[in-house]
C-alpha cells in the first residue's frame, strides 16, 4: 500500500469514529433533555396552581378586611376580650 492510501484510509477511520461517537453524544443529550420535558411540565403546573391559591387566599384576605370595616362600622370593638364566662351576679 501507498502512503497516500494508508492515510486516505486512517483519516477515514478517524473521521468516521469521531462522526459516530459525535452522534452518539448528540443521541444521549437529547434522550435526556427529553426526560426533562415531564418533570419541568410538573414543575410548570405546580407553579401555577399556587399563584393560583396565592391569588384566592389574597382575594379571601381583601374580603374580609372589607367585611371587618364594614363590621366596625356597625359595630365598633371595645377592645375587650370576651371569654364567655359570665360573671357572678351581685345581690
Amino acid at each position: 500500500m501507498s502512503t497516500a492510501s494508508k492515510i486516505t484510509l486512517f483519516s477515514t477511520i478517524v473521521t468516521s469514529t469521531i462522526t459516530v461517537i459525535w452522534v452518539h453524544k448528540v443521541q444521549d443529550e437529547e434522550r435526556a433533555a427529553l426526560q426533562q420535558g415531564p418533570i419541568k411540565d410538573e414543575q410548570r403546573i405546580a407553579e401555577k396552581a399556587l399563584k393560583k391559591k396565592l391569588l384566592a387566599n389574597q382575594r379571601d384576605h381583601e374580603y374580609q378586611q372589607e367585611l371587618r370595616k364594614k363590621y366596625e362600622q356597625i359595630q365598633p370593638l371595645s377592645g375587650q376580650i370576651n371569654t364567655g364566662e359570665d360573671k357572678p351576679a351581685s345581690n
